[in-house]
């Protein structure tokens, strides 16, 4: 395929912007190269799920994913004025993508994956953000508040979709929109909304890893989530979703499920969704009650009531426990979204957590690397004729 030559521009332009960010030492920390691993963090407990202290069930309860942004980039929760603000700058900051972006996502080849979708649109838009050049802690919120905007729409446009003039209605439902090609119910928008919160942040993955690596030696938030982009693979989370899915879709064919089940739980390896390693994941027992709902809304109470035996079976045979991947798949399923929808959802949510790690590098100023053994080796060049 060819590619418009305005097209390849842009990329071009937008690469340079961002590597010239990265390469800039005038701005940030020029001290010593730090070691891995990195410092403490404010933003997840692994032993107890947490953002900022706040446990992440309270938060998907409680909360909303844009209160949840504002939570893990700030450190602290919004108040009534700073969240109106917000939430209307993320339904509102892109009223529409600039054509030139929409026609590089529409070019992608087919085969390119969402992550490589949305790092490409990424990068593109760095060559069109007003502050690209500002590297002031507070230019960075103004970055991600716009990649957050702009990333349901870069789906959208990845889909074939226009433009959703939904500014009326919450991000979560702009994000349903962008996924389902349509308006959604309010339960499927709470469902949504519900995932992207337990997606926000998964603590130091090697995306978290990259994004600090960046933001660490002078790039900003579009060149940070780019990178973090570049080192996450959410076919994998999609695989296992959909091997989740097809598990739900035998249990739904069988006449005595109980005893169908009994014969296949032999191992957790062999059963999706679950995991004999840890106990209990709190994100997981959060979602039940949309799991609940949305299967009832979807006519699938049987599914659910054979997932809830399942749950209890694995507990008591093979003392197996719900990975967070299992109520994700069931609420995909539930709301027909379906197993591929993961690695959008988990990608736009992940902007928040990829951007607290990156304003946490920024504030310290310090410059991260790893580091290896040199080897002392020496060889003489042969010249290519004498190679053989």
């Amino acid at each position: 395929m060819e590619r418009n030559p305005e097209t390849t521009r842009l990329m071009l332009l937008g690469l340079q912007r961002l590597a010239s960010n990265v390469l800039s030492d005038a701005t940030r920390g020029t001290g010593a190269l730090e070691l891995l691993p990195l410092g403490e963090t404010f933003v997840s407990s692994e032993a107890d799920p947490a953002y900022a202290g706040i446990p992440v069930g309270e938060l998907v309860a409680e909360s909303s994913f844009p209160e949840v942004a504002w939570l893990l980039v700030h450190g602290e929760l919004p108040n009534v004025e700073f969240l109106a603000d917000f939430q209307t700058l993320l339904v509102q900051e892109v009223a529409e993508l600039p054509e030139s972006v929409r026609r590089v996502v529409a070019e992608l080849p087919m085969h390119a994956c969402d992550a490589e979708v949305l790092r490409v649109g990424f990068t593109v838009l760095a060559a069109f953000d007003p502050q690209i050049d500002d590297v002031e802690l507070h230019s960075d919120f103004g970055k991600t508040t716009r990649l957050l905007a702009a990333a349901p729409d870069l789906v959208a446009a990845r889909n074939g979709l226009e433009h959703w003039d939904g500014d009326h209605h919450s991000y979560a439902a702009r994000v349903a929109h962008a996924l389902a090609g349509a308006e959604v119910s309010h339960d499927v928008e709470a469902a949504v909304d519900a995932m992207l919160i337990v997606l926000a942040e998964q603590s130091r993955d090697p995306s978290t890893l990259a994004a600090r690596v960046v933001a660490s030696n002078g790039g900003d938030v579009f060149a940070s989530a780019a990178a973090a982009l570049a080192a996450i693979d959410v076919r994998i989370a999609e695989r296992h979703c959909t091997r989740i899915d097809s598990l739900l879709d035998e249990m739904e064919q069988v006449a005595d499920l109980e005893e169908w089940l009994e014969r296949h739980l032999t191992s957790a390896d062999q059963l999706p969704g679950f995991s004999a390693d840890s106990g209990p994941d709190a994100r997981a027992a959060a979602l039940d009650p949309l799991c609940t709902t949305l299967a009832g809304d979807a006519e699938r109470e049987q599914t659910e009531r054979g997932a809830k035996l399942l749950e209890r079976l694995a507990a008591e045979s093979i003392d197996a426990h719900p990975t967070l991947l299992w109520p994700l798949a069931r609420l995909l399923r539930y709301t027909g979204l379906g197993p591929n929808a993961l690695g959008p959802l988990l990608m736009i949510a992940r902007i928040a957590g990829w951007s607290a790690h990156a304003q946490e590098e920024i504030r310290t100023g310090r410059r991260l690397a790893a580091i290896g053994n040199e080897s002392d080796e020496r060889r003489a060049y042969v010249p290519l004729d004498d190679r053989g």
